[in-house]
This record gives C-alpha cells, structure tokens and sequence, in this order.
C-alpha cells in the first residue's frame, strides 16, 4: 500500500521538467498539474487517511503485543508524520492548481 504513493512520481517529475524547460503556463503544464493533483489526492492522501492508518492502528495490538512502548511508537508515529507531510503538500499542490484554474500566478 506504501508504494502507491509512488504513482504521483512521474508527475512530479514532469512538473519539475517542464519548469526547466521554460513551459511553465503551458496546456502541458496545466494537465501535468491537475493530473499530479488528482493523483495526490488519490494515492498519497486518500490511500494513507483510508488505508494505512486504520489497518496500522488494527494491527498496533496484534503485532506489537510483545513490545515495549518505545520500540513500536516511533514507527508509529513516523506513519503519522508522513501523514502530516502529505497533507501540507497536498495543500500546496490544490493552492498552485486553484491559481491556475483562476488564471493568476
């Protein structure tokens, strides 16, 4: 499930290569963006606020029942993180896609 988020990749990577191309504002420019927003919010957002974390939290007292607290809670919370970080780029991404759909820079 963690390697869906990987799906957005190759948008990120055209976005990156357009801008250093020149063709920001671009037609390509535009589906690259909305192409990479959908896929966030699918596989990055979607995939670890619906999958991970609740399979994860049913699995915390199966899988780490012989564990001590501070041998599975940074894993846990490193989960919760990258949670955190997904959301703040999330925000980033549908900030520059609304920008575009609004048609200001």
């Amino acid at each position: 499930a963690m390697l869906v988020a990987e799906m957005t990749t190759p948008f990120s990577n055209m976005h990156w290569f357009l801008g250093k191309c020149g063709m920001r504002g671009t037609r390509a420019d535009t589906v690259n963006g909305l192409l990479l927003l959908a896929s966030y919010v699918l596989c990055r957002f979607l995939n670890m606020g619906v999958w991970v974390i609740p399979n994860l939290c049913l699995a915390i007292p199966h899988f780490y029942r012989d564990m001590r607290p501070w041998e599975w809670v940074p894993g846990t919370a490193g989960v919760g993180l990258l949670h955190c970080m997904s959301l703040h780029w999330l925000s980033l991404i549908a900030s520059k896609a609304w920008k575009t759909m609004r048609g200001t820079k």
